[in-house]
Protein backbone atom coordinates (compact mmCIF):
# COMPACT_ATOMS: atom_id res chain seq x y z
CA UNK A 1 0.00 0.00 0.00
CA UNK A 2 2.75 2.57 1.11
CA UNK A 3 4.41 1.77 -2.68
CA UNK A 4 1.16 2.78 -4.14
CA UNK A 5 0.98 5.79 -2.33
CA UNK A 6 4.79 7.05 -2.00
CA UNK A 7 6.34 6.57 -4.82
CA UNK A 8 4.74 8.21 -8.07
CA UNK A 9 8.03 8.30 -10.39
CA UNK A 10 8.35 4.81 -10.40
CA UNK A 11 4.49 4.13 -12.12
CA UNK A 12 5.37 6.83 -14.41
CA UNK A 13 7.83 4.70 -15.98
CA UNK A 14 6.78 3.04 -18.72
CA UNK A 15 3.52 4.25 -18.92
CA UNK A 16 2.49 6.96 -21.09
CA UNK A 17 -0.58 7.83 -19.27
CA UNK A 18 0.88 8.35 -16.10
CA UNK A 19 3.65 10.43 -17.34
CA UNK A 20 1.33 12.42 -19.35
CA UNK A 21 -0.57 13.41 -15.45
CA UNK A 22 2.87 14.58 -14.54
CA UNK A 23 4.05 16.46 -17.44
CA UNK A 24 0.55 17.98 -17.33
CA UNK A 25 0.93 18.70 -13.59
CA UNK A 26 2.15 22.65 -14.04
CA UNK A 27 -1.27 23.46 -16.36
CA UNK A 28 -3.65 22.31 -13.76
CA UNK A 29 -6.25 25.57 -14.90
CA UNK A 30 -5.94 24.46 -18.57
CA UNK A 31 -6.44 20.64 -18.65
CA UNK A 32 -8.34 19.86 -15.28
CA UNK A 33 -8.92 16.36 -16.70
CA UNK A 34 -5.22 15.17 -16.36
CA UNK A 35 -4.81 17.34 -13.14
CA UNK A 36 -7.50 15.62 -11.29
CA UNK A 37 -6.35 11.91 -12.23
CA UNK A 38 -2.69 13.32 -11.17
CA UNK A 39 -4.28 13.84 -7.92
CA UNK A 40 -5.82 10.16 -8.02
CA UNK A 41 -2.63 8.98 -8.72
CA UNK A 42 -0.95 10.21 -5.43
CA UNK A 43 -3.24 9.48 -3.48
CA UNK A 44 -2.88 5.52 -4.44
CA UNK A 45 -6.26 5.12 -6.64
CA UNK A 46 -5.29 2.36 -9.40
CA UNK A 47 -3.97 3.32 -13.04
CA UNK A 48 -7.26 2.31 -14.86
CA UNK A 49 -9.49 4.04 -12.47
CA UNK A 50 -6.93 7.25 -13.23
CA UNK A 51 -7.62 6.41 -16.82
CA UNK A 52 -11.53 6.56 -16.87
CA UNK A 53 -11.40 9.54 -14.85
CA UNK A 54 -9.41 11.08 -17.37
CA UNK A 55 -11.31 9.81 -20.59
CA UNK A 56 -14.97 9.25 -19.47
CA UNK A 57 -17.43 12.14 -19.60
CA UNK A 58 -18.87 12.58 -16.14
CA UNK A 59 -22.68 13.62 -16.02
CA UNK A 60 -23.04 16.96 -16.26
CA UNK A 61 -21.25 16.56 -19.90
CA UNK A 62 -23.41 13.66 -20.42
CA UNK A 63 -26.95 15.78 -19.26
CA UNK A 64 -25.98 18.69 -22.04
CA UNK A 65 -25.04 15.69 -24.73
CA UNK A 66 -28.52 14.23 -24.13
CA UNK A 67 -30.07 18.11 -24.29
CA UNK A 68 -28.47 18.67 -27.32
CA UNK A 69 -29.51 15.79 -29.09
CA UNK A 70 -32.95 16.72 -27.61
CA UNK A 71 -32.94 19.96 -29.24
CA UNK A 72 -31.98 18.51 -32.73
CA UNK A 73 -34.42 15.93 -32.41
CA UNK A 74 -37.13 18.72 -31.30
CA UNK A 75 -36.11 20.88 -34.61
CA UNK A 76 -36.07 17.98 -36.93
CA UNK A 77 -39.41 17.05 -35.94
CA UNK A 78 -40.55 20.61 -36.40
CA UNK A 79 -39.09 20.41 -39.96
CA UNK A 80 -40.89 17.10 -40.40
CA UNK A 81 -44.04 19.06 -39.27
CA UNK A 82 -43.53 21.66 -41.33
CA UNK A 83 -43.08 19.96 -44.68
CA UNK A 84 -46.43 17.58 -43.96
CA UNK A 85 -48.31 20.81 -43.36
CA UNK A 86 -46.57 22.37 -46.69
CA UNK A 87 -48.03 19.38 -48.46
CA UNK A 88 -51.58 19.25 -46.52
CA UNK A 89 -51.54 23.30 -47.74
CA UNK A 90 -51.96 22.05 -51.30
CA UNK A 91 -54.76 20.58 -50.66
CA UNK A 92 -56.80 17.59 -49.22
CA UNK A 93 -55.93 13.70 -50.95
CA UNK A 94 -55.58 15.43 -54.26
CA UNK A 95 -54.15 13.85 -57.19
CA UNK A 96 -53.71 16.35 -59.77
CA UNK A 97 -53.59 15.21 -64.17
CA UNK A 98 -52.72 17.05 -66.87
CA UNK A 99 -52.48 16.61 -70.64
CA UNK A 100 -49.44 14.59 -72.13
CA UNK A 101 -47.98 13.53 -75.19
CA UNK A 102 -48.27 10.40 -76.58
CA UNK A 103 -47.26 8.68 -80.13
CA UNK A 104 -48.79 9.71 -83.55
CA UNK A 105 -49.42 5.92 -84.54
CA UNK A 106 -50.47 3.57 -81.55
CA UNK A 107 -47.23 1.30 -82.18
CA UNK A 108 -44.78 4.08 -83.30
CA UNK A 109 -42.08 5.57 -80.87
CA UNK A 110 -40.73 8.15 -82.50
CA UNK A 111 -43.67 10.73 -83.59
CA UNK A 112 -45.68 12.05 -80.65
CA UNK A 113 -48.41 14.32 -80.30
CA UNK A 114 -49.87 16.44 -77.34
CA UNK A 115 -53.22 15.45 -76.42
CA UNK A 116 -55.15 17.94 -73.88
CA UNK A 117 -57.97 17.07 -70.97
CA UNK A 118 -61.57 18.34 -71.62
CA UNK A 119 -64.25 18.88 -69.34
CA UNK A 120 -66.11 15.77 -71.20
CA UNK A 121 -63.26 13.95 -69.64
CA UNK A 122 -63.43 14.98 -66.41
CA UNK A 123 -67.49 13.72 -66.92
CA UNK A 124 -66.22 10.41 -68.33
CA UNK A 125 -64.10 9.93 -64.76
CA UNK A 126 -66.98 10.88 -62.72
CA UNK A 127 -68.86 8.18 -64.49
CA UNK A 128 -66.50 5.31 -65.33
CA UNK A 129 -64.07 5.71 -62.09
CA UNK A 130 -65.95 4.23 -58.69
CA UNK A 131 -62.82 4.77 -56.57
CA UNK A 132 -62.64 8.64 -57.13
CA UNK A 133 -65.04 10.83 -54.84
CA UNK A 134 -64.18 14.47 -56.52
CA UNK A 135 -63.40 15.38 -59.62
CA UNK A 136 -62.99 18.96 -60.62
CA UNK A 137 -61.84 21.24 -63.55
CA UNK A 138 -59.59 23.65 -64.35
CA UNK A 139 -58.66 26.12 -66.53
CA UNK A 140 -54.83 28.26 -65.79
CA UNK A 141 -54.17 31.24 -67.62
CA UNK A 142 -51.16 33.67 -66.79
CA UNK A 143 -51.28 35.78 -70.34
CA UNK A 144 -54.07 37.60 -68.86
CA UNK A 145 -53.05 41.40 -68.23
CA UNK A 146 -55.31 42.69 -64.40
CA UNK A 147 -55.80 45.54 -64.28
CA UNK A 148 -57.39 48.05 -61.10
CA UNK A 149 -58.16 51.41 -60.80
CA UNK A 150 -54.86 52.23 -58.86
CA UNK A 151 -52.09 49.37 -59.94
CA UNK A 152 -51.97 46.61 -62.53
CA UNK A 153 -50.15 42.99 -61.87
CA UNK A 154 -49.40 39.98 -63.05
CA UNK A 155 -50.70 36.08 -62.42
CA UNK A 156 -52.64 33.33 -63.02
CA UNK A 157 -55.98 33.48 -63.69
CA UNK A 158 -58.45 30.27 -63.14
CA UNK A 159 -61.37 28.87 -64.25
CA UNK A 160 -62.18 26.63 -61.64
CA UNK A 161 -65.33 25.03 -60.89
CA UNK A 162 -68.18 25.00 -57.43
CA UNK A 163 -66.11 21.87 -55.67
CA UNK A 164 -62.56 23.50 -56.41
CA UNK A 165 -62.74 24.46 -52.48
CA UNK A 166 -63.38 20.45 -51.96
CA UNK A 167 -60.59 19.28 -53.17
CA UNK A 168 -57.49 21.84 -53.41
CA UNK A 169 -57.12 24.55 -50.11
CA UNK A 170 -59.06 27.65 -50.77
CA UNK A 171 -60.21 28.87 -47.32
CA UNK A 172 -62.41 32.46 -47.72
CA UNK A 173 -61.36 35.51 -45.96
CA UNK A 174 -63.63 37.95 -46.90
CA UNK A 175 -67.45 37.88 -49.04
CA UNK A 176 -68.28 34.72 -50.70
CA UNK A 177 -66.63 32.06 -53.16
CA UNK A 178 -68.64 31.66 -56.29
CA UNK A 179 -72.13 30.20 -56.11
CA UNK A 180 -74.20 27.96 -59.13
CA UNK A 181 -75.83 31.16 -60.45
CA UNK A 182 -72.37 32.11 -61.49
CA UNK A 183 -71.41 29.63 -63.15
CA UNK A 184 -74.88 29.25 -65.05
CA UNK A 185 -74.91 32.55 -65.70
CA UNK A 186 -71.26 33.28 -66.58
CA UNK A 187 -71.15 35.99 -64.44
CA UNK A 188 -67.93 38.09 -64.52
CA UNK A 189 -67.11 37.77 -60.89
CA UNK A 190 -63.84 37.13 -59.10
CA UNK A 191 -62.31 36.14 -55.67
CA UNK A 192 -58.70 37.04 -55.47
CA UNK A 193 -55.64 35.50 -53.56
CA UNK A 194 -54.65 37.32 -50.81
CA UNK A 195 -51.06 38.41 -52.73
CA UNK A 196 -53.44 40.00 -55.33
CA UNK A 197 -55.68 42.18 -52.83
CA UNK A 198 -51.96 43.67 -51.80
CA UNK A 199 -51.09 44.04 -55.46
CA UNK A 200 -54.11 45.43 -56.82
CA UNK A 201 -55.76 47.33 -54.04
CA UNK A 202 -52.63 48.50 -51.84
CA UNK A 203 -54.73 49.77 -48.70
CA UNK A 204 -57.64 49.67 -49.86
CA UNK A 205 -60.99 47.41 -49.33
CA UNK A 206 -61.37 45.01 -52.44
CA UNK A 207 -64.80 43.71 -52.17
CA UNK A 208 -67.82 45.26 -54.24
CA UNK A 209 -64.18 46.90 -56.51
CA UNK A 210 -64.03 46.68 -60.10
CA UNK A 211 -61.06 45.25 -62.09
CA UNK A 212 -60.81 44.51 -65.50
CA UNK A 213 -58.83 41.13 -67.60
CA UNK A 214 -57.73 41.88 -70.33
CA UNK A 215 -60.68 44.97 -70.79
CA UNK A 216 -63.14 42.90 -69.75
CA UNK A 217 -64.67 43.80 -66.04
CA UNK A 218 -64.90 41.81 -63.34
CA UNK A 219 -66.65 42.56 -59.95
CA UNK A 220 -64.84 41.40 -56.68
CA UNK A 221 -67.09 39.18 -54.47
CA UNK A 222 -64.50 37.29 -52.11
CA UNK A 223 -60.85 37.44 -50.76
CA UNK A 224 -58.97 34.00 -49.79
CA UNK A 225 -56.78 33.73 -46.89
CA UNK A 226 -53.10 33.58 -47.56
CA UNK A 227 -52.25 29.61 -48.65
CA UNK A 228 -48.84 28.19 -49.02
CA UNK A 229 -45.87 27.82 -47.06
CA UNK A 230 -42.56 30.28 -47.28
CA UNK A 231 -41.98 32.92 -48.96
CA UNK A 232 -42.99 31.82 -52.41
CA UNK A 233 -46.29 33.45 -53.08
CA UNK A 234 -47.41 31.48 -56.11
CA UNK A 235 -50.48 30.36 -54.75
CA UNK A 236 -51.66 33.55 -53.23
CA UNK A 237 -50.97 35.60 -56.44
CA UNK A 238 -54.19 34.34 -57.98
CA UNK A 239 -57.75 35.02 -59.40
CA UNK A 240 -60.68 32.73 -59.43
CA UNK A 241 -63.48 33.08 -61.63
CA UNK A 242 -66.27 30.99 -62.97
CA UNK A 243 -65.05 28.51 -65.48
CA UNK A 244 -68.19 28.81 -67.90
CA UNK A 245 -67.05 32.50 -68.06
CA UNK A 246 -63.26 30.99 -68.40
CA UNK A 247 -64.48 29.03 -71.26
CA UNK A 248 -66.23 31.50 -73.06
CA UNK A 249 -64.00 35.12 -73.17
CA UNK A 250 -60.38 33.57 -72.17
CA UNK A 251 -60.53 29.31 -73.68
CA UNK A 252 -57.15 27.76 -74.17
CA UNK A 253 -55.97 28.55 -77.89
CA UNK A 254 -54.04 26.64 -79.98
CA UNK A 255 -53.77 24.16 -82.89
CA UNK A 256 -56.51 21.44 -82.68
CA UNK A 257 -56.96 22.09 -79.57
CA UNK A 258 -60.84 21.36 -78.64
CA UNK A 259 -63.77 23.59 -77.72
CA UNK A 260 -64.00 22.05 -73.88
CA UNK A 261 -59.90 22.28 -73.39
CA UNK A 262 -58.76 21.89 -69.78
CA UNK A 263 -55.62 22.76 -68.08
CA UNK A 264 -56.00 20.28 -65.56
CA UNK A 265 -57.97 17.88 -64.06
CA UNK A 266 -57.67 17.46 -60.09
CA UNK A 267 -59.75 14.30 -58.39
CA UNK A 268 -59.51 12.77 -54.99
CA UNK A 269 -59.59 8.15 -54.69
CA UNK A 270 -62.42 7.37 -52.27
CA UNK A 271 -59.95 6.71 -49.73
CA UNK A 272 -56.41 7.22 -49.26
CA UNK A 273 -55.08 3.57 -49.25
CA UNK A 274 -57.40 3.47 -52.84
CA UNK A 275 -55.28 5.88 -54.62
CA UNK A 276 -53.35 3.93 -56.89
CA UNK A 277 -56.91 1.76 -57.89
CA UNK A 278 -58.41 5.29 -58.58
CA UNK A 279 -55.60 6.60 -60.66
CA UNK A 280 -55.19 2.90 -62.60
CA UNK A 281 -59.22 3.47 -63.46
CA UNK A 282 -58.99 7.27 -64.42
CA UNK A 283 -55.18 6.07 -66.75
CA UNK A 284 -58.38 3.96 -67.88
CA UNK A 285 -60.92 6.15 -68.69
CA UNK A 286 -58.59 9.27 -70.30
CA UNK A 287 -56.42 6.48 -72.39
CA UNK A 288 -59.10 4.70 -73.73
CA UNK A 289 -60.64 8.37 -74.78
CA UNK A 290 -57.55 9.98 -76.21
CA UNK A 291 -56.61 6.76 -78.15
CA UNK A 292 -53.27 5.04 -76.52
CA UNK A 293 -52.69 2.30 -74.39
CA UNK A 294 -53.30 2.89 -70.53
CA UNK A 295 -50.09 1.03 -69.74
CA UNK A 296 -48.19 3.47 -71.45
CA UNK A 297 -46.93 5.94 -68.63
CA UNK A 298 -45.52 8.60 -70.06
CA UNK A 299 -48.54 9.18 -71.49
CA UNK A 300 -49.43 10.43 -68.50
CA UNK A 301 -48.32 13.83 -66.63
CA UNK A 302 -49.50 13.73 -63.09
CA UNK A 303 -49.15 14.31 -59.38
CA UNK A 304 -50.31 12.25 -56.47
CA UNK A 305 -49.72 14.30 -53.48
CA UNK A 306 -50.64 10.93 -51.73
CA UNK A 307 -47.46 9.52 -52.64
CA UNK A 308 -45.71 11.94 -51.78
CA UNK A 309 -46.58 12.52 -48.48
CA UNK A 310 -46.20 8.93 -48.14
CA UNK A 311 -42.81 8.91 -49.17
CA UNK A 312 -41.89 11.97 -47.24
CA UNK A 313 -43.47 10.33 -44.03
CA UNK A 314 -41.49 7.46 -44.72
CA UNK A 315 -38.07 9.87 -44.77
CA UNK A 316 -38.78 11.49 -41.84
CA UNK A 317 -39.37 8.46 -39.55
CA UNK A 318 -36.31 6.79 -40.41
CA UNK A 319 -34.70 9.96 -39.59
CA UNK A 320 -36.82 9.66 -36.24
CA UNK A 321 -35.53 6.09 -35.66
CA UNK A 322 -31.97 7.46 -36.42
CA UNK A 323 -32.09 10.12 -33.64
CA UNK A 324 -34.08 7.56 -31.74
CA UNK A 325 -30.86 5.21 -31.85
CA UNK A 326 -28.57 8.43 -31.18
CA UNK A 327 -30.56 9.45 -28.09
CA UNK A 328 -30.56 5.57 -26.79
CA UNK A 329 -26.60 5.35 -27.46
CA UNK A 330 -26.05 8.63 -25.56
CA UNK A 331 -27.92 7.61 -22.75
CA UNK A 332 -26.35 4.49 -22.42
CA UNK A 333 -22.79 6.00 -22.38
CA UNK A 334 -23.48 8.75 -20.03
CA UNK A 335 -24.79 6.00 -17.41
CA UNK A 336 -21.96 4.12 -17.97
CA UNK A 337 -20.11 7.61 -17.57
CA UNK A 338 -21.61 8.32 -14.03
CA UNK A 339 -20.90 4.95 -13.02
CA UNK A 340 -17.61 5.53 -13.32
CA UNK A 341 -17.12 8.73 -12.19
CA UNK A 342 -19.76 7.99 -8.66
CA UNK A 343 -17.32 4.63 -8.62
CA UNK A 344 -13.79 6.93 -8.39
CA UNK A 345 -16.07 9.53 -5.83
CA UNK A 346 -15.89 7.06 -3.71
CA UNK A 347 -12.94 5.83 -3.93
CA UNK A 348 -11.68 9.59 -3.35
CA UNK A 349 -13.83 9.32 -0.23
CA UNK A 350 -12.95 6.74 1.73
CA UNK A 351 -11.39 9.00 4.84
CA UNK A 352 -15.02 10.96 4.93
CA UNK A 353 -17.23 7.46 4.69
CA UNK A 354 -14.94 5.58 7.03
CA UNK A 355 -15.49 8.53 9.78
CA UNK A 356 -19.20 8.70 9.40
CA UNK A 357 -19.22 5.22 9.99
CA UNK A 358 -17.19 5.02 12.78
CA UNK A 359 -19.15 7.77 14.18
CA UNK A 360 -22.52 5.50 13.72
CA UNK A 361 -23.75 6.37 10.24
CA UNK A 362 -25.80 3.53 8.68
CA UNK A 363 -25.41 1.68 5.37
CA UNK A 364 -28.59 3.21 4.36
CA UNK A 365 -27.68 6.67 5.43
CA UNK A 366 -24.55 6.45 3.37
CA UNK A 367 -26.73 5.00 0.49
CA UNK A 368 -29.06 7.76 0.56
CA UNK A 369 -26.07 10.42 0.59
CA UNK A 370 -24.50 9.30 -2.63
CA UNK A 371 -27.70 8.34 -4.05
CA UNK A 372 -29.02 11.69 -3.54
CA UNK A 373 -25.66 13.68 -5.07
CA UNK A 374 -25.40 11.43 -8.14
CA UNK A 375 -29.25 12.69 -8.64
CA UNK A 376 -28.94 15.94 -7.69
CA UNK A 377 -25.72 16.45 -10.09
CA UNK A 378 -28.16 14.69 -13.28
CA UNK A 379 -31.24 16.49 -12.37
CA UNK A 380 -29.32 20.09 -12.02
CA UNK A 381 -27.54 19.77 -15.33
CA UNK A 382 -30.36 18.36 -17.21
CA UNK A 383 -31.85 21.26 -15.59
CA UNK A 384 -29.12 23.50 -17.50
CA UNK A 385 -29.38 21.43 -20.46
CA UNK A 386 -33.19 22.29 -21.18
CA UNK A 387 -32.40 25.68 -21.19
CA UNK A 388 -29.41 24.95 -23.27
CA UNK A 389 -32.05 23.41 -26.06
CA UNK A 390 -34.59 26.33 -25.60
CA UNK A 391 -31.94 29.18 -26.25
CA UNK A 392 -30.30 27.16 -29.59
CA UNK A 393 -34.00 26.67 -30.71
CA UNK A 394 -34.64 30.36 -30.17
CA UNK A 395 -31.74 31.01 -32.10
CA UNK A 396 -32.66 28.50 -35.14
CA UNK A 397 -36.56 30.38 -34.49
CA UNK A 398 -34.83 34.12 -35.16
CA UNK A 399 -32.90 32.99 -38.09
CA UNK A 400 -35.69 30.48 -39.83
CA UNK A 401 -38.25 33.45 -38.93
CA UNK A 402 -42.30 32.83 -38.62
CA UNK A 403 -42.54 30.10 -41.09
CA UNK A 404 -41.00 32.12 -43.85
CA UNK A 405 -38.70 29.63 -45.20
CA UNK A 406 -41.25 27.20 -45.62
CA UNK A 407 -41.20 25.10 -41.93
CA UNK A 408 -42.30 25.40 -38.31
CA UNK A 409 -39.08 26.66 -36.55
CA UNK A 410 -38.56 24.48 -33.65
CA UNK A 411 -39.96 25.53 -30.43
CA UNK A 412 -39.55 23.75 -26.99
CA UNK A 413 -42.48 22.08 -26.25
CA UNK A 414 -43.40 21.54 -22.10
CA UNK A 415 -44.44 17.88 -22.42
CA UNK A 416 -42.20 17.16 -24.87
CA UNK A 417 -38.96 18.73 -22.17
CA UNK A 418 -40.73 17.33 -19.08
CA UNK A 419 -40.68 13.45 -20.88
CA UNK A 420 -36.72 14.18 -21.42
CA UNK A 421 -35.78 15.68 -17.85
CA UNK A 422 -38.06 12.39 -16.34
CA UNK A 423 -35.56 10.08 -18.82
CA UNK A 424 -32.34 12.12 -17.86
CA UNK A 425 -33.45 11.75 -13.99
CA UNK A 426 -34.17 8.12 -14.91
CA UNK A 427 -31.13 7.45 -16.34
CA UNK A 428 -29.36 9.10 -13.01
CA UNK A 429 -30.89 6.78 -10.69
CA UNK A 430 -30.59 3.68 -12.27
CA UNK A 431 -26.33 4.65 -12.89
CA UNK A 432 -26.43 5.80 -9.48
CA UNK A 433 -27.69 2.86 -7.57
CA UNK A 434 -24.35 0.77 -8.15
CA UNK A 435 -21.78 3.34 -6.65
CA UNK A 436 -24.04 4.28 -3.80
CA UNK A 437 -24.37 0.75 -2.90
CA UNK A 438 -20.45 0.04 -2.76
CA UNK A 439 -20.34 3.27 -0.69
CA UNK A 440 -23.06 2.14 1.92
CA UNK A 441 -21.14 -1.29 1.96
CA UNK A 442 -17.61 -0.06 2.09
CA UNK A 443 -15.44 -1.68 5.18
CA UNK A 444 -12.36 1.15 6.58
CA UNK A 445 -9.40 -0.83 7.81
CA UNK A 446 -6.85 1.13 10.27
CA UNK A 447 -7.05 4.18 13.04
CA UNK A 448 -7.07 8.34 12.80
CA UNK A 449 -3.45 8.41 13.58
CA UNK A 450 -2.61 5.62 11.10
CA UNK A 451 -5.18 6.61 8.00
CA UNK A 452 -7.96 5.06 7.38
CA UNK A 453 -8.37 2.77 3.92
CA UNK A 454 -10.15 0.22 2.30
CA UNK A 455 -10.04 -3.43 4.09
Amino acid sequence: MSAKIADVNSLVEGNWFAQLCVDNFGKLSSNHSYARSYQYLRSGIPLDRCQQAAFVPDDVRYCLGCRLAFAVDRAWRRISFGTAQGLAELGTDEIMMWGGTIPVLPEQHVGMRPYKLTMSDAAAIREQAPDVRNVTSIINRSDLKQVSDFSSAGGQVLGVELNYPEIANLPIAQGRYLNQQDLAERRQVVVLGQRMVGLLFPGRPPLGAVITLNGYRFQVIGVAKKVGRGNGDGLNQRIYIPLTTMQEFFPLTGDNIPQDSISQIQYQPRTEELNETAKAEVHKVIATRHGFDPARKEGFEEWDTIRSNRMVGLIFTAMDVFLGGVGIVTLALGAVGIINIMLVTVTERTKEIGLRKALGATNRSILFQFFLEGLTLTALSGFIGIIGAAALMAALGSVVGNNDMGFDPPRLVPWSAAMAMGTLTLCGIVAGLYPARQAAIFRSCGSAAKGIRPC
